[in-house]
């Protein structure tokens, strides 16, 4: 037995050099157990990161939507472009609007800054269809009074409207329409506009307001 040995084996303290040689070697275990489980995380981590590299979706930029510009645009039709782009970059891909566009109706509802969608629709008005349906929705709100009211005012109604009264026909009902506008219902006769028999079968159904 070795001088070493049997100085630890005859020592009074060996059971304290035996615990604190083992206590040495966990420390040295935990150590090197330590460093190989560092390694490994980071290997997890740049593996995992190079899989999300790979397996990101296809950016933005490359993305392609379609929109139909219809109206009146120089050459209307269904145009590919960019994801994110405007209502302008539509616009300027259909040529721009014509000079028969209603270009007040546009500033008024065509916001060119915004976002398009795919599938979107742009739709140009011109400036006769915008007079139209202006001249429809007023006919509509007219009929719409009259049937409510039962009455008929004479500085808004249409001939059609005026020829529905007793007694009126397309001459009287366009005389009406020629001589407003009225302040009161009176002035059909101070204008000379009807007689007094038609008047007296027509007055209780008219008004000025």
């Amino acid at each position: 037995m070795s001088q070493a040995k049997l100085l630890i084996l005859s020592s009074p303290y060996k059971l304290q050099i035996i615990f604190l040689s083992l206590g040495i070697i966990l420390v040295i275990l935990g150590l090197i157990l330590r460093g190989n489980n560092h390694s490994t995380s980071n290997q997890s981590q740049e593996v995992l990161g190079n899989s999300t590299v790979e397996n990101s979706p296809e950016s933005s930029a490359s993305l392609k939507i379609e929109i139909d510009v219809s109206g009146e645009v120089v050459n209307p039709g269904v145009y590919e472009l960019d994801f994110g782009s405007r209502v302008e970059d539509a616009l300027q891909k259909a040529g721009g609007i014509t000079d028969n566009a209603d270009k007040n109706w546009v500033d008024k509802n065509i916001n060119k800054a915004a976002k398009l969608t795919d599938g979107q629709k742009i739709y140009i008005p011109s400036l006769q269809q915008s007079n139209n349906d202006i001249a429809s929705s007023n006919e509509q709100n007219s009929s719409v009074a009259q049937s409510e009211s039962g009455q008929i005012n004479i500085n808004t109604a249409s001939l059609g409207e005026l020829e529905s009264l007793e007694g009126i026909g397309q001459v009287y009902g366009q005389k009406i329409i020629d001589n407003r506008p009225y302040s009161a219902v009176e002035e059909l006769l101070s204008k000379s506009v009807l007689k007094q028999s038609e008047y007296n079968k027509i007055k209780d159904r008219l008004i000025v307001y």
